[in-house]
């Protein structure tokens, strides 16, 4: 991949409340997308290049979650 930006931040160790966590991503979602040059932007509660293991399902905003559909898997 080239042009990425992956950074990690834990708002939890400042003592943030769930609220304002979703309030900090949703506002910091906006400022990225509005950079010049950057054509999309992303979150996810797990780093996505970690070489980690995840079992849990995905989920796309604006699209109903299909529950017949079993979650994808990834490991290492």
């Amino acid at each position: 991949p080239q042009n990425v930006l992956l950074f990690e931040i834990d708002p939890t160790l400042l003592g943030y409340s769930p609220t304002r966590i979703q309030n900090l991503y949703s506002e910091l979602k906006s400022q990225l997308v509005a950079v010049p040059g950057v054509s999309s932007v992303s979150y996810s509660g797990d780093s996505l290049l970690s070489d980690g293991w995840w079992s849990t399902g995905v989920h796309i905003e604006g699209r109903p979650a299909n529950e017949e559909t079993p979650a994808p898997t990834c490991s290492p």
